[in-house]
């Protein structure tokens, strides 16, 4: 029993690695097609390329869509229409339900009041206290993750091909629409495999508001939120399993 809880764990370890790599911005942003100097976008040639342009050095200086240097002038992503409405926004909170759980371990699942007593057992992966009960989800509800944080469903999110993965907190600065204003809309920005980073308010800052009608034009697939800009923008999600 105790091996198979170890093998357990490898599996999840990975998937929650998954989850980490989301949370912290995974879906990286692809570079931009470009163009510079001597050649286009399109890849026609141009006379006598120079590579301090965004050419590579050759006959015609052919421009490469995405190496372009300094010369490189990125394809203009749509912006978003007045009144769009994102295709993910968060108009109510519902309350998760427990995710596919591992197995338990030997002795059964110990009741608690903090996570701290759910930790003594290294193999177990039940380490958060969620209602007085030792557990594998992080939270059920907005309410387990502080004064701010938004609960995750596991059910809202692929996640790779891990063997499990839990409910758990991302931070946010809004957890229902109303929380952006009047007419506003909080929306998850999302990362990994689909894996949620966290919550945030649309603004007139924003570059984007739906992937599919404001950054397709510009070869993305994502409108996901910044922290340093502050902002929702363009960028690309990977999933590779």
């Amino acid at each position: 029993m105790k091996s198979f809880e170890r093998n357990s764990s490898l599996l999840v370890a990975v998937g929650i690695a998954l989850i980490a790599l989301g949370a912290a911005g995974c879906g990286a942003s692809l570079t931009p097609p470009g163009s510079g100097t001597g050649g286009s976008a399109a890849g026609t040639t141009g006379e006598g390329g120079d590579p301090s342009t965004g050419g590579t050095v050759g006959t015609g200086g052919v421009i490469l869509l995405g190496t372009g240097g300094t010369g490189g002038v990125p394809l203009a992503c749509n912006p978003p229409r007045s009144g769009e409405v994102p295709s993910e926004h968060r108009a109510t909170a519902p309350a998760c339900k427990p995710s596919n759980q591992p197995p338990a371990p030997d002795g059964g699942v110990p009741s608690c009041t903090a996570d701290s007593d759910c930790t003594a057992n290294l193999n177990s992966l039940y380490r958060y206290c969620v209602h007085g009960q030792c557990t594998f989800d992080q939270c059920l509800t907005d309410a387990d993750c502080g004064s701010t944080g938004v609960c995750a469903c596991s059910t809202d999110y692929y996640g790779g091909n891990a063997a499990y993965h839990p409910n758990f907190c991302v931070s946010a600065n809004c957890r229902l629409d109303h929380d952006c204003g009047p007419g506003g809309y909080c929306s998850p920005s999302r990362g990994y495999c689909g894996t949620f980073q966290g919550f945030y308010c649309h603004t007139a800052a924003d570059t984007c508001v739906d992937p599919t009608a404001d950054c397709a034009s510009c070869g993305y697939n994502a409108c996901t939120y910044s922290p340093a800009v502050g902002a929702f923008t363009c960028g690309s999600s990977v999933c590779a399993g």
